[in-house]
């Protein structure tokens, strides 16, 4: 016979199960949802993305074609071959606005600033004072930054390597060759400067110094060259007539330096080997910006990338 009270146990303990149930299946959907909305949010992500790497790539699209009519109109008028406006892409892309919104370009001529890894410590020690840094200061970060340069014996990533880490957010390992100013950065004394000079005269772009865009640091170090001849040299650059022929220098040169003029058509050059265009854009919520920076070489009238990198900042 079954009393009222073991009747009441049992109803009690449904209702109890009854809730642990609900109260589960409520979690599972809160699991569920929360999933869900992050699912969503990957998903918005990298559409974000994808659709900010085709407007980088259409941003960088009409930039070249921009370039292009550039070097197109000089061709026709039968300018100087030395190439004016090969020497002033930054001034070209500049004065034309991007047609794809919120895209930002910049250019900056390989050879403008001193390639870090192809420089010894002694003349990045050099370079650093020139910019206004301490001996003891520059010394110490050069030397810190020829240590990481030969962290060890380990195999060095190729260029597709590190373009790998960077697509994916990841910094190269510490004994590769530096490949941006990001990781520069990492060195030890490089983390502050307060000069504002670094980025504007150290690069990781193999190539020779660019004569008619390097700054003045890097022009000092050329052999035979003072403070007279960088001087006329950045003169000629501001009054828009860039130095086109190497007997040029001959009259501003250090007489004291023996074979100067013969020794600088191996180290610089008149003309830019090529330009790093770097295209920026930033979309989604949160927003990110994807970035483009290809390596682009003169091919008569037009240019060809010689090297594409892509990154998320």
């Amino acid at each position: 016979m079954v009393t009222m009270g073991s009747a009441r146990g049992r109803a009690g303990y449904a209702l109890l199960a009854t809730l642990w149930i609900c109260m589960g299946i409520a979690a599972l959907a809160s699991v569920i949802s929360l999933s869900a909305r992050e699912a969503i949010a990957s998903s918005r992500n990298r559409m974000a993305l994808t659709v900010g790497r085709w407007l980088a790539e259409a941003c960088l699209t009409t930039e070249r074609e921009t370039i292009r009519d550039a070097l197109a109109q000089e061709y026709l008028a039968a300018l100087d071959s030395s190439g004016s406006v090969w020497n002033y892409i930054d001034r070209v892309l500049a004065e034309h606005s991007p047609q794809v919104a919120g895209c930002s370009v910049s250019a900056r001529s390989v050879g403008s600033h001193l390639d870090v890894n192809a420089t010894d410590e002694g003349a990045l020690s050099r370079v650093l004072q020139a910019a206004g840094w301490r001996p003891t200061r520059a010394d110490s970060a050069a030397a810190a930054l020829a240590d990481w340069k030969d962290a060890d014996d380990t195999p060095r990533p190729n260029g597709a390597e590190r373009d790998w880490y960077l697509a994916h957010g990841r910094e190269p390992p510490s004994n590769s060759p530096l490949v941006n100013h990001a990781e520069l950065a990492r060195v030890r004394g490089f983390e502050t400067d307060s000069s504002g000079r670094v980025d504007s005269i150290l690069d990781v772009e193999p190539g020779a110094i660019a004569l008619n865009q390097a700054p003045r640091e890097v022009l000092a170090q050329l052999p035979g060259f003072t403070d007279f001849t960088t001087r006329e040299v950045l003169d000629q650059r501001a009054r828009g007539v860039p130095v086109t022929a190497f007997i040029q220098l001959r009259p501003w040169l250090d007489p004291n330096v023996p074979n100067a003029s013969a020794k600088l058509p191996g180290l610089i050059l008149l003309t830019p080997q090529a330009w790093i265009v770097t295209a920026r854009l930033r979309t989604g919520h949160p927003s990110v910006t994807t970035v483009i920076e290809l390596r682009l070489a003169r091919a008569d009238r037009n240019t060809v990338v010689t090297r594409r990198r892509t990154w998320i900042e």
